[in-house]
């Protein structure tokens, strides 16, 4: 009888090499406000809403703007875009997909949304967690009117914190700025000059 033996492969040692995302990675992070267009995305929210003074029942489609913030599909946007809906979805770049709500806040008007992205691997933004002082310049992106053409439209920060609550939100302070926002735009990002929210 034959024995044979197998001697083991040796396991290389992890590296501390990072390598920069590239378009098909997908750790694709955008990176300056000009290429946001690939993480900014059109959301169609369909749903049926009653009057309760009325009885009046009406199917109503609304449009609003969103951002990905992870490669999985992961969107944020405003409450007020998808409150109400029984179905969402989303556009990216001339491709859509069917969407489902995670989770939503009334009070900040903010909800996350879940991208049906089939294991695909999406381009999103990175989340800029440092102070932003007055008269830093700013992109805001989006769909506004409801129109499947992107748009961004420049400013600057007047005010790093200014009173917030509104008739659709309650929070402490909010970023004043000077970029054009159009209805649809609601949900889309605001960027500084690396592409980051």
């Amino acid at each position: 009888s034959l024995t044979t033996t197998t001697t083991p492969t040796p396991t290389a040692a992890p590296t501390d090499v990072i390598v920069a995302p590239t378009a098909t990675d997908p750790l694709d992070v955008v990176g300056s406000p000009s290429d946001a267009q690939r993480a900014t995305v059109q959301i169609l929210a369909e749903g049926t809403f009653v009057d309760p003074s009325e009885g009046f029942v009406a199917n109503q489609v609304g449009a609003g703007s969103g951002f990905i913030i992870s490669p999985d599909g992961v969107v944020v946007t405003n409450n007020h875009v998808v409150t109400g809906a029984a179905r969402v979805e989303v556009w990216l770049d001339g491709t859509g997909y069917g969407a489902r709500v995670l989770g939503a806040s009334e009070c900040w008007d903010l909800a996350v949304i879940q991208i049906d992205a089939k294991g695909e691997a999406l381009p999103h933004l990175s989340l800029d967690t440092e102070d932003v002082p007055v008269g830093t310049e700013v992109w805001a992106a989006g769909f506004p009117l409801g129109d499947p053409e992107f748009t961004l439209t420049s400013g600057i920060v007047s005010k790093a914190r200014t009173r917030a609550n509104t008739s659709w939100a309650s929070v402490d302070a909010v970023m004043q700025h000077d970029a054009s926002i159009n209805p649809g735009n609601s949900g889309g990002p605001l960027l500084n000059a690396a592409g980051a929210v």
